[in-house]
Order: structure tokens, then sequence, then C-alpha cells
């Protein structure tokens, strides 16, 4: 008799131009037939992994049971209503992402603390003017979503001395952070902080978040940072904050569009340090090993890690 097929996946991945990430999965995955699309016949796959795939990728890949995502937001996904609301949406967790951010935000953490961004400008405009030091736990940093990677930011910074605080939509408790939850909590995180940094998920909640409200509430002068997604942020209204001198400056890895389109205001606004989405980037081989486990998991009957919950859209 012959053997039976091996189960199919249907891949899409439109940053993987090379076709690396697909060459790698097929070797984690092996005894499954890896189709990549488009291109290849995925009308019968069992499992979707992508990121950011078009609607049309599931008009044909209509068999999948579950659908693994190659990073941790899932926003796209959920805006796709060719996904059946009985198939499992997986995200990532971490992959090596967590490091990352933990670096980008001590960096931003002590170039505030130095004092780094008002130098800058004094060399500009030609003057020496030396400031007064500060320590560490003198700068109180907020952040907003005490996810995976929130918490593990607002742990790596209260470990090398900052004062942190972390909000969420649900309690946290974590050692040396001070938690807060709720509209009132909210409001006492953005008080006491003169660095906000954000890594929050994008839900219908969380839109626009960081807009005039928010940064009237923050200490005057406070710094902003956007590590999450840019739909968290009014554009128009950091702008206007930043112009008014309310805030002192703004740290942006991620826009509304992205690339930033060209004549961008924040291309040269002289207060905006801007990076191309990089702070925190998927490590392919954890990547892939996490796909590849829950594929296992699924293929054992068993309840895979890190589905997200639709209602809460994260």
């Amino acid at each position: 008799m012959a053997d039976s097929p091996a189960p199919i996946i249907a891949y899409y991945n439109g940053f993987d131009s090379r076709g690396k990430w697909a060459e790698w999965l097929r070797r984690a995955a092996n005894g499954f037939d890896v189709r990549v699309w488009p291109g290849e016949d995925v009308s019968k796959a069992r499992y979707a992994v992508v990121w950011a795939p078009p609607p049309e990728f599931f008009r044909q890949a209509t068999r999948a049971q579950a659908v693994l995502n190659l990073g941790a937001g899932v926003e796209h996904l959920l805006g796709i209503s060719e996904i059946p609301a009985h198939v499992p949406i997986i995200r990532l967790s971490d992959a090596g992402m967590a490091e990352q951010m933990c670096e980008y935000a001590l960096c931003v953490a002590l170039r505030i603390l130095r004092d780094m961004d008002v130098y800058e400008q004094d060399r500009s405009a030609g003057r020496w003017r030396p400031r007064a030091p500060r320590a560490k736990h003198e700068l109180a940093i907020g952040v907003l979503g005490l996810g995976v990677l929130g918490a593990r930011v607002a742990d790596h910074l209260s470990s090398h001395g900052f004062a942190v605080s972390g909000w969420s939509s649900s309690r946290k408790n974590l050692t040396s952070i001070t938690c807060e939850v709720g509209g009132t909590g909210f409001d006492a995180i953005l008080t006491r902080s003169e660095l906000l940094i954000n890594l929050l998920p994008l839900t219908s909640e969380t839109r626009g978040i960081l807009d005039r409200s928010t940064f009237e509430k923050l200490r005057p002068g406070a710094v902003v940072v956007n590590l999450a997604r840019g739909g968290h942020l009014s554009e128009g209204d950091l702008v206007a904050a930043l112009d008014s001198g309310r805030l002192r400056g703004a740290y942006l890895d991620v826009t509304e569009k992205e690339p930033l389109p060209a004549g961008h205001p924040f291309w040269t606004h002289p207060k905006v340090f801007l990076t191309p989405h990089v702070a925190a980037q998927t490590l392919p081989h954890l990547a892939i090993e996490q796909v590849v486990a829950n594929i296992g998991r699924l293929e054992r009957g068993e309840q895979p890690l890190n589905v997200i919950d639709r209602t809460r859209q994260y």
C-alpha cells in the first residue's frame, strides 16, 4: 500500500524575498510538504505559516486548521474575514525579540539620563553648557503594556537602577515594578513618568492611545518612546506637543505607514529619533523552532502555546 502523502504547510512571507525562511521551515518541519504561496497549490494545506498575508491567501488555503504567525503582533490577521472564527491564530512569543527590545529601551533611557539629546542640540547651536548629573533612580520611567516584551523591558530597566512603573489592562504583579491597572492607574503612571515607553498590543482600545490627552498628563518635558505599532500614535498630536515644548522628544521605531513616506515631518524634526522598525527583529531559527513545536502539539492533539484571544485581540 502506498504511503500517505505528507501533510501540507502553506507558507507566505512577503518579506522573505530570497526564500531563506521557507528553506529553514522545510528543514525544520521534516515530514511535511512546505508549499510557498503564490506559485504552489495550498488548497489542501493543514497549517498556514504566515507573515502579513493578503486575504487571497486564505481564499486558497481554506483547509488550514491553524494559522501560525511569524511575529508577535497579529492585528493584520484579525482584519481578515477569510480566516474562520474556529481556526486558532497562534503568535510568536519572544523569539529573541525581548533581549533586543531591552537593549533599545536601555539605550534610550541612558541617552535621556545623560542628556545626550540636549547636548546634540547645544552643539548645533554652538552652546557649551554642562548639565548637572542625575542618578538613575531619579529618572521615572513608565512602561505601557506588561506582556512578554513589556514585562522584560520593565524588569531590565529596573535592574539597572531606574525607577520603573508599568501599566496593563489586567492586573500584573512584578517584582520591583510598580504595576498599575485601569483608567485611574493609567493616569497615575502618566503623571509620574518622564520617559514613557509604549509596548501595548494594537487593538481597537489602544489605537491612538498616544495622543494629546496622554501627552498633557505626562510630566512637562517628558520623552515618548513607541516600540509597538504606528497605530498607537497620533502623529499630528505628537508634532504639536514637540513644537510647543510640552514634550522633550520622541523615539519612534514604528510609524503608521512603513516605510515612512518622503516629506513626512518625522524625517527632519529635530526632536524625533527614528529607526526603521528594528528595535526587536525576529530571529529566524527561534521563530521557526516555535512554529514547528506548535505544529507538533497540534499533530499530537495537544493545546498549542500562544493562541490569541480574538475578543481581546491579542
